[in-house]
């Protein structure tokens, strides 16, 4: 394993580990918000309609995250085949083109 392999995994590790201290937090305050009186009256009502509209930016922006490392994942795994298989790839690429062409084409 390269250098540069171990310092992607130990970055994938740390970003994993950063989005689950994450959906914890998230977990204890809609359980905090849950078991709370929902009846609140002037500022403490208010300071509850804050913490519940930040989860939900928090839990919106958690998944576009997670979206996001599996996409680069999927990206990266499409790159190391087609480095490790040039010649597949190419002719994949072609009958591709040869396909749309010829459902371009008019006879």
């Amino acid at each position: 394993m390269s250098s540069s392999e171990g310092k992607e995994k130990a970055s994938r590790a740390t970003i994993e580990g950063v989005l689950d201290e994450l959906r914890s937090v998230v977990a204890e305050a809609e359980e905090f918000l849950t078991t709370t009186d929902e009846e609140g009256h002037g500022p403490a009502e208010r300071i509850r309609a804050r913490v519940e509209d930040s989860l939900s930016k928090v839990k919106t922006r958690l998944d576009d995250a997670e979206l996001g490392e599996r996409a680069k994942a999927g990206g990266k795994a499409v790159d190391d085949y087609v480095r490790e298989n040039p010649w597949i790839a190419a002719v994949v690429a072609v009958g591709i083109g040869f396909l749309i062409g010829r459902s371009g084409r008019r006879d």
